[in-house]
């Protein structure tokens, strides 16, 4: 049991420093903003899924595709 926790213990942070639902990276599926690390979450179309893109520039929400 104890061998087991040792070596699941670096998988677990890892999954968790990069984020499963929350500080998701650019290009990751997304449901909203508040979820990406640039805080953009964008769909390319109505029928597209929803991917975080990068923060754009001063005026604007989110970056143009």
């Amino acid at each position: 049991l104890l061998l087991s926790l040792a070596l699941l213990a670096p998988a677990l942070a890892a999954s968790l420093e990069r984020g499963l639902i929350f500080n998701l990276d650019t290009g990751e599926l997304c449901l909203q903003s508040a979820q990406c690390k640039s805080g953009c979450c964008q769909r390319d179309s109505g029928l597209s899924l929803a991917r975080c893109v990068p923060k754009a520039a001063e005026l604007q929400d989110c970056s143009p595709k």
